[in-house]
């Protein structure tokens, strides 16, 4: 019986999950979740899309497509608006397997929204052994992506509203 309970622990499938968190400046979390859920805006400063290589691009209302040039199948980013203007869910599925997931939270903080990200990663029983050095380098890509949302966000040309 223990040899059975010992063998399921190691052959279970072993998840990651990384929280990090910023401050987005003269923010609402209108304003962020606004620019969250739009798979185009995604496409502008997740650094899912950033490669060396050419990416091609197809988007539904709320799917970003996207495969390099020279592979054929295409993984998808789904926008789950879970609940306005505090919470979203991205799926993310690479080669059909929809394993990933980052949850995303708003938080009013006076004239600034605090950004809160949860990336769930699962994995492959054999990757038990690498799960440490790998959760710290998820940790780095995490924290460059939420990031890389700050600056965008931060830096892109606003429009003023007409009153």
């Amino acid at each position: 019986m223990l040899v059975l309970i010992v063998g399921y622990g190691f052959f279970k499938d072993k998840n990651v999950s990384i929280t990090t968190k910023t401050l987005v400046l003269n923010s609402t979390p209108s304003q962020v979740y606004s620019i969250l859920s739009k798979p185009e805006e995604c496409r502008k400063w997740s650094s899912l899309f950033k490669s060396d290589k050419e990416i091609e691009f197809k988007f539904e209302s709320n799917k970003i497509h996207w495969r390099l040039k020279e592979t054929d199948s295409w993984s998808i980013l789904s926008i789950s608006k879970t609940t306005f203007p505090t919470e979203l869910r991205y799926q993310i599925s690479i080669n059909g397997d929809q394993h990933n997931t980052m949850d995303w939270k708003l938080i009013p903080a006076g004239k600034d929204t605090e950004l809160e990200c949860t990336f769930k990663l699962e994995l492959p029983w054999y990757f038990s052994f690498f799960k440490e050095s790998f959760e710290v380098k998820m940790n780095e890509s995490l924290e460059k992506n939420i990031l890389g949302f700050k600056t965008y966000f931060e830096t892109r040309p606003t429009s003023i509203e007409a009153v």
